[in-house]
């Protein structure tokens, strides 16, 4: 989850591609006229919970691992 001053954008990621195979495909978040998102949570399939701290600017990338 990625937030852009005031909103939400969410999306998910499940490692699948196509038939017997997976991927580890980036996700890409538009923020439209925003020039940073406030912070990124990340909901791991451990349950575990992180946020990164912004700002965060846009137009770049990062990657986060589960700790």
């Amino acid at each position: 989850m990625v937030l852009p001053e005031g909103r939400r954008i969410l999306k998910a990621m499940d490692g699948k591609s196509g038939y017997l195979s997976q991927s580890d495909l980036p996700l890409y978040f538009g923020l439209g006229a925003a020039d940073h998102a406030a912070s990124v949570e990340v909901r791991w399939p451990s349950g575990r919970r992180q946020t990164v701290g912004g700002p965060i600017p846009a137009g770049g990338t990062m990657e986060i691992v589960e700790p």
